[in-house]
């Protein structure tokens, strides 16, 4: 529904803009806009739900989780650092080294790719540095996915 609401805001602001964009003020418009107000906002909580709904069904209730999932969960067990290191790869990074303009495609896929293995590796490292990722974490979860037991007593 959020999503939808998203997608039905984003169209309205588009048709009007095409109807109207000679006859109203170039200001309304830029207010109007979707950074301005947020039409988007519903749509990027629709599809966070969605995926929040899909980890959820995925992971059993007693804890266990398939290895794809073990990947995410060394963002989540680290989320706010990996927020800030984030920044620090995708942003303050190639800004040091001059790139400031807009990427394109290319450009974008690399940043994402280069910087999702930077990022993941040094989650990864405090995650372990604090002992939130235990040295056979990967490997017990893994094993308790394949062999149904749980990671909690019963």
């Amino acid at each position: 529904v959020l999503t939808g609401c998203s997608i039905v805001f984003v169209l309205v602001y588009e048709l009007l803009k095409i109807k109207f964009a000679t006859d109203w003020d170039p200001q309304i418009f830029s207010a109007l806009f979707p950074n301005q107000t947020g039409l988007l906002l519903p749509g990027y909580f629709g599809a966070l739900i969605w995926l929040f709904i899909i980890g959820v069904r995925r992971i059993h209730y007693s804890g266990q989780y398939s290895r794809s999932l073990w990947v995410l969960s060394v963002f989540g067990r680290t989320s706010l650092f990996t927020y800030v290191v984030q920044f620090a790869v995708v942003e303050s990074i190639p800004a040091l080294l001059g790139y400031t303009g807009k990427l394109g495609v290319a450009g974008f896929l690399f940043l994402f790719t280069i910087g999702l293995i930077v990022i993941f590796v040094i989650s990864f490292s405090y995650g372990r540095m604090r002992g939130w990722l235990k040295e056979n974490d990967y490997i017990q979860s893994a094993n308790i996915v394949t062999s149904g037991h749980s990671l909690y007593p019963k």
